[in-house]
């Protein structure tokens, strides 16, 4: 039964036509960005299944920077077969506590199987079709445990077949779905449901026909909780219902937003002017093209000519009452064009598209790059994308993480904790977040350099030396077993002293100090 927090089902139903409608104010510049962009996924356009798309386009420069921004993006915050994330001690726990070395190993230990759980699943090629769409503006996908109930399973929601609803910190907390199946398939999908009388009917004639519903995943302040309702509106009644808990399974990400705005715009719909123009000069400059390998031809005729049937096209013969003074009777039909002021458009208007859609900003030609250059560019990568990439951070790289753990508790392969930023916490390690730490690394390897020439004394009186290399493999990254705790660096550092006396005592004669 429906919680009286979330129901009735008319409020439901009320709810989703509002959201509806807030999507359907973005159906045609979307339909615009999908058309000339990612054809291939526009399904804000009413289409047949297999119907062939993008008929009308002439230059794929906007479809490669898609690709290319969706796959730098996906390099860049959650790379494939990487861990891009860990879980380490919250500022909320006491300091002995946050740096305790047994801590740390654990939180480790409990990383690499969360993250051997995400890359065994299908999160690389559903998270890459996600980021096509976020390209527009809006991404989403679902995670959910597999059929088997043993692992993850990640799926990449369309954005025509989303209506979303925004809680008042400005996050995405309620969304609801459009779906359709086949309607013996929602028994196996959804088990114990409740199908409306005319589909138990099909559910016998006709166990194959599709039938339309909604899925919504419901958001409840009071408890903090989420619903998943699934309902049939043509029918107005409830069919499912079942308690998520503290995690949504539908993950709804935005590139940046406008105020009073609940839809994001992204990089193709800032680049679209330039994109149609851009595809309106290629066709002019093909169809010219077209005219100068087979040109038009005028023919001398003493009839009338009708401009409703005259067309120009290549081959094309124009009746005309004369050609020229010597009067022949076929010509070829005069034209002018400027092919090299058309390129020169094109090329600074392609450069335009793909620097709009941060496609790889690396250079393609030349010796290879240092890895100070590397990391310089992820650098100026992360401030162009601006504040785009804070929002990435929270609103889909710490669901999905979230929604994970929760999930691999349900099923008892992963310990009782909560990811809640005060005990426990997430610190990012793909290439985009760690560059913040690796500017911390240049910036000790620029003070170094300057305290070089005053001597390893004044190096020592002013940083803790001994810290030093622990803070650099931290900064990096490196994974926290193959650093020495401090027991083992007391041991070192006693160790040594006692090699350094014996060394002494050796070259003096004398006895070495009892340690």
């Amino acid at each position: 039964m429906i919680p009286s927090s979330i129901g009735p089902i008319e409020r439901i139903i009320s709810r989703y036509d509002a959201a509806v409608a807030a999507r359907d104010g973005f159906r045609s510049v979307m339909q615009d960005c999908y058309r000339y962009a990612i054809p291939d996924r526009d399904l804000w356009t009413d289409v047949a299944p297999g119907q062939r798309k993008g008929n009308e386009l002439y230059d794929s420069t906007a479809i490669v920077a898609v690709q290319d921004f969706a796959s730098s993006l996906q390099a860049r915050i959650c790379p494939s077969w990487r861990t891009w994330s860990k879980l380490v001690a919250g500022p909320g726990l006491p300091k002995d506590v946050r740096e305790n070395d047994e801590l740390a190993m654990y939180l480790e230990e409990t990383t690499d199987q969360l993250f051997g759980y995400i890359n065994h699943s299908n999160f690389a090629l559903k998270s890459h079709e996600a980021f096509q769409d976020l390209s527009v503006g809006t991404g989403a996908i679902t995670l959910e445990l597999n059929e088997r109930g043993n692992g993850l399973s990640f799926d990449s929601i369309p954005a025509p077949h989303l209506a979303i609803e925004e809680g008042p910190n400005g996050m995405v907390e309620t969304v609801f779905q459009d779906r359709k199946s086949a309607v013996s398939v929602l028994a196996r999908t959804y088990p114990g449901i409740s199908l409306p009388e005319k589909w138990q009917k099909m559910l016998v004639d006709k166990p194959g026909e599709l039938v339309s519903y909604q899925v919504g995943s419901i958001f409840d302040p009071k408890r903090r909780e989420y619903h998943l309702v699934v309902f049939c509106k043509a029918e107005k009644q409830p069919m499912y219902y079942r308690l998520y808990g503290e995690t949504s399974p539908v993950i709804v990400f935005r590139w940046t937003t406008n105020p009073g705005e609940i839809w994001g715009r992204g990089p193709v719909m800032r680049a679209l002017p330039d994109i149609k123009t851009l595809n309106k000069v290629v066709e002019f400059i093909l169809r010219d093209a077209a005219m100068s390998i087979s040109p038009p031809i005028t023919a001398v005729t003493d009839g009338v000519v009708n401009p409703y049937t005259l067309v120009l096209q290549p081959n094309a013969v124009i009746p005309v009452m004369s050609n020229d003074t010597s009067n022949p009777s076929l010509r070829e039909l005069t034209r002018s064009s400027r092919p090299d002021l058309a390129q020169f458009i094109l090329a600074e208007m392609r450069q335009s598209v793909r620097n709009m859609m941060f496609s790889d900003p690396r250079r393609r030609e030349g010796p290879v790059q240092s890895a100070t250059e590397v990391l310089i560019e992820d650098r100026e990568f992360t401030q162009r994308i601006g504040s785009s990439y804070g929002r990435l951070q929270t609103e889909f790289v710490e669901r999905v993480l979230n929604r994970s753990v929760a999930l691999l508790k349900s099923i008892g392969k992963m310990p009782d904790f909560k990811i809640d930023g005060r005990e426990i916490t997430l610190k990012h390690l793909s290439p985009l977040a760690r560059a913040q730490d690796q500017e911390e690394l240049l910036g000790l390897q620029t003070a170094v350099a300057m305290a070089a020439p005053f001597g390893p004394e004044a190096l020592q009186m002013a940083v803790k030396t001994e810290d030093i290399g622990e803070w650099i493999f931290k900064k990096a990254g490196v994974d926290a077993s193959v650093l020495r705790s401090d027991a083992e660096r007391k041991q070192m550092m006693q160790t040594v002293a006692q090699q350094a006396q014996a060394a002494i005592a050796a070259q003096t004669g004398q006895a070495p100090a009892a340690a």
